[in-house]
């Protein structure tokens, strides 16, 4: 056991028990006796082909914006495994001008997530202005292959340039049976649904 504190790096160094190599067959064995639940597999049940999952909300300017050019929002859908990692976008709109891309990172949540993973948005297009929208998943993850059956978190943000910014989640979970939710209303995002049929 190392000592809680030393007078330097030395003396807690040559304090500590020796270190053995740790060859493949002890790789392997460590391997073996984790939990099979917390291993990556290709034989893991991914979702039924033919699921989908369909989103709707509306999105409606503030009265906050009477006598000003109401800006279009960005708006970013998408979903994260449990870990916080994230799955697959399922829906980013911005203006897409070198002028609206310095204004991508206000979509703060998503921003962070599509730098970090590095993948570029499945479906992404212009803004578009207050009303009611769907947008659909059909539970593929990056690399474009059904994603495991399991618990996911389903994110909506909106930010639009001189307004407000809207942020909601909910968790969802995908398998072998249907699952309907709401999602928690937001600043200008109202109406959230998310249904998953298979």
């Amino acid at each position: 056991m190392l000592p809680a504190c030393g007078t330097g790096d030395k003396e807690v160094f040559d304090q500590r028990p020796a270190q053995t190599a740790v060859g493949t067959d002890t790789l392997d064995s460590l391997v073996d006796s984790v939990p099979v639940t917390t291993l990556l597999s290709e034989t893991s049940p991914v979702v039924p082909a033919g699921v989908q999952m369909v989103v709707s909300f509306t999105y409606s300017a503030g009265a906050d914006d009477v006598g000003r050019p109401i800006r279009n929002p960005y708006i970013a859908v998408w979903v994260e495994d449990s870990r916080g990692n994230l799955v697959q976008t399922i829906s980013a709109w911005y203006q897409q001008t070198p002028r609206g891309l310095r204004y991508l990172n206000h979509l703060r949540s998503w921003y962070t997530q599509y730098t970090e993973s590095g993948a570029e948005p499945t479906i992404s297009g212009a803004t578009r202005g207050p009303g009611t929208y769907t947008v659909a998943w059909d539970g593929t993850g990056l690399a474009g292959k059904p994603v495991a059956q399991g618990d996911y978190v389903l994110f909506v943000e909106a930010a639009r340039e001189q307004g407000p910014y809207s942020f909601t989640s909910t968790p969802v979970t995908l398998g072998t049976s249907g699952f309907g939710g709401t999602l928690p209303a937001d600043g200008e995002l109202s109406a959230l649904t998310v249904e998953i049929t298979v």
